[in-house]
């Protein structure tokens, strides 16, 4: 916590993984009481029935939030998906390549009972690169999933209302099982890629390099060397 953090007590909901760590240590900077919590599908589910705050903050988590424990954040619960607005829910960056797309995407946007429905507040967008895997989307999303977090944790130091900005989610929610069957399809296909794993572990050391490297502000593949990502 910083001397300039500003006094919300934050629920930080993300997954298990460095980029949900750096996330929290970004939060934790930014507000002078920061809950965390750590969880990937298989996991217990925790128990939130007591947390009551400002706000929640979910990056890049699958963890689903109730009713309830949304309306217990008296500012606001926003949440960082890893994809565009195209693809709601589960898998974007597999379908993604699967549909061929030039350009993928990150979005802020406030929560509410369903999955990925909310108002959006921001997106960025990336450029699909040739020869690129689900893998190393992944890992590029999620940096640009940090600098969202950045942005948006800027925006609330500073008392900047955080209002939709008019990006519209499609209607279409992707699930889990879906992903399965459609790479289980693409895979009996012949399809190389089908079968990437969407999950897979980045040492915290590379990441923390990719990050530096975008806050000074060096071009997407200074960043990507450190990933050893071929653009």
């Amino acid at each position: 916590m910083s001397n300039d953090a500003v006094s919300c007590d934050v629920l930080y909901v993300t997954e298990c993984s460095p980029w949900g760590k750096i996330g929290y240590e970004k939060a934790a900077k930014a507000f002078r009481s920061v809950q965390p919590v750590f969880w990937s599908p298989g996991m217990p589910k925790p128990d939130l029935s007591g947390w009551q705050g400002d706000w929640i903050i979910s990056f890049k988590s699958d963890l689903i939030l109730s009713r309830d424990i949304l309306d217990r954040a008296k500012k606001g619960a926003i949440n960082f998906h890893p994809s565009p607005p195209k693809y709601r829910g589960l898998g974007g960056y597999w379908w993604a390549l699967h549909n061929g797309d030039d350009v993928f995407g990150v979005t802020c946007h406030h929560m509410n009972e369903r999955i990925d429905h909310g108002a959006i507040i921001a997106t960025k967008s990336l450029p699909i690169f040739s020869g690129e895997t689900v893998e190393s989307l992944k890992h590029r999303a999620a940096i640009y999933s940090l600098e969202l977090l950045n942005e948006t944790l800027n925006d609330i130091i500073s008392e900047k209302p955080l209002v939709p900005c008019g990006a519209k989610w499609e209607q279409h929610l992707y699930t889990s099982k879906e992903l399965a069957l459609a790479q289980r399809a693409h895979a009996a296909n012949g399809d190389s890629c089908a079968m990437q794993p969407v999950i897979k572990s980045l040492d915290a050391r590379r990441a923390l390099l990719a990050l530096e490297a975008i806050q000074l502000h060096r071009t997407e593949k200074d960043w990507l060397s450190t990933m050893k990502v071929s653009a």
